[in-house]
């Protein structure tokens, strides 16, 4: 697991002051500055890849949904022992809630931004896209006590986008503009690890 995200720029030598530990003081930092030097802090990451789903699930299904889709692609791009070799996809989720209308419900939308475990091997964007696109389109409804698919597709290939992270500046204005997440919410903040996504607030 990784920490939340005052003790990941601890951890890397960096100091802490763009982060606060608790909700009301990180929803106050707002800007792509701040999201520019939050993610320098925080990475260096590959590939930025976008999960959304084609019908409603609260956080709860939404979070272990998302979590079976990084398991599959850890599985695919690291093989089935991936958390016994320490080879897994890592790297910060960050949680978009979006309202279809004002009076539907929050829909969650993820937005990964990954490495790979292999310092010396670079992630295969191309590679990896196609196994997010065959995998979301076999979510299934989960249950809430694990992850095994139960019921209809959640999800499908156009609901995935995956690209190659190359520019940090335009990478934090995306955020900040087209997603609307102008402060660094620890809510909205979650961290990836070999188990999936830790810290979000479900």
């Amino acid at each position: 697991m990784i920490g939340k995200p005052d003790q990941i720029v601890q951890s890397r030598g960096q100091s802490n002051d763009l982060l606060a530990t608790d909700g009301s003081a990180l929803s106050r930092i707002h800007g792509s500055i701040v999201w520019e030097q939050f993610l320098a802090a925080t990475g260096p990451y590959e590939v930025l890849l976008t999960l959304g789903f084609i019908r409603y699930l609260d956080l709860t299904r939404a979070v272990s949904s998302a979590n079976h889709f990084l398991l599959r692609l850890n599985r695919k791009c690291f093989g089935k022992n991936f958390a016994r070799r320490r080879r897994y996809l890592s790297g910060i989720a960050v949680l978009e809630r979006k309202r279809a209308s004002l009076t539907a419900p929050r829909s969650p939308h993820f937005h990964f931004l990954l490495r790979g475990s292999e310092s010396d091997r670079k992630l295969d964007v191309a590679s990896l896209a196609d196994a997010a696109k065959f995998h979301s389109a076999r979510l299934r409804y989960p249950t809430l006590n694990n992850l095994h698919p139960m019921g209809g597709r959640i999800s499908a290939p156009g609901c995935v986008d995956v690209r190659p992270v190359t520019d940090l500046a335009r990478l934090a204005g995306y955020l900040t503009k087209e997603l609307h997440v102008n402060a660094l919410d620890a809510d909205n903040i979650g961290f990836v690890g070999v188990h999936g996504i830790d810290g979000l607030s479900t």
